[in-house]
């Protein structure tokens, strides 16, 4: 027994005519009440402090990952010049 199925409905246009994809529901489809969900971990709150370092850090994370090492010889660079 075939998955959800691709059905092809052919139009009529003036280019012929133009296939278009729609999916059918499975025969076996479950209804909205018979899905399980599970259920969601408790929300933590921070306070404001810790979600600007939080928010701070992912953003150095992802968008400047060499500014730890520029940091590092930017430190070194300054000993060495004093």
């Amino acid at each position: 027994m075939p998955s959800p199925a691709l059905t092809v409905a052919l139009g009529s246009g003036s280019s012929g005519g133009s296939a278009a994809l729609a999916r059918t529901a499975p025969s076996s489809s479950l209804h909205p009440s018979q899905v399980y969900l599970a259920p969601r971990p408790p929300q933590q709150v921070l306070d404001e402090d810790a979600y600007v370092g939080a928010v701070s850090s992912i953003i150095q994370r992802d968008f400047f990952p060499d500014l730890a090492r520029l940091r590092t010889q930017n430190d070194f660079l300054d000993a060495v010049s004093t």
